[in-house]
């Protein structure tokens, strides 16, 4: 979702329309971050410095099944924790563009109303707001991606395609 907001902000006039999947400006389990102690941030800065492409940042959450869990991925490099401040991240009002979000209702990392909250200050117009049932953060099933295929091929028709080339 920030990626694709960044390239929104960053060119604009050259983005036709916007998927943003799973995301909200608040998580479930809030920044697992803030419960790392003193040794842990320590090993994180040393690893910074010294070897900055190595993967010492655990992402966890209290209710993660280890090996069996679909967001289980060990370890991330220091840049997981240079991630943008998401509570800034918008998409341009000048944008007239269609925007679809949508979470699966068993999401881990967001509840679908903090989902909704985001959604609700998109500022476009032309949006659309899905809520897949049986869905998780990673694991979306055929069905559902075929309803994106089917919202970019309404949104994206041959016609509206010659409308947006001129």
């Amino acid at each position: 979702m920030a990626a694709a907001i960044c390239a929104a902000v960053a060119v604009p006039d050259e983005i036709a329309g916007v998927v943003l999947l799973s995301g909200a400006y608040e998580s479930k389990g809030g920044n697992s971050v803030d419960l790392l102690s003193f040794l842990q941030k320590a090993r994180i800065f040393s690893s910074t410095v010294f070897r900055p492409s190595h993967q010492v940042v655990e992402y966890c959450r209290d209710d993660m099944l280890g090996l069996n869990d679909p967001l289980f991925s060990c370890k991330y490099t220091v840049r997981f924790l240079a991630m943008p401040d998401v509570k800034k991240l918008c998409l341009p009002a000048v944008m007239d563009v269609p925007v679809l979000v949508a979470v699966g209702d068993q999401d881990e990392m967001f509840e679908v109303e903090k989902v909704r909250e985001f959604y609700d200050q998109v500022p476009q117009a032309n949006k659309e707001f899905l809520v897949w049932k049986g869905a998780t953060h990673a694991v979306i099933s055929r069905d559902h991606w075929g309803q994106i295929v089917d919202w970019l091929d309404r949104k994206f028709s041959a016609e509206s395609i010659e409308e947006l080339k001129d």
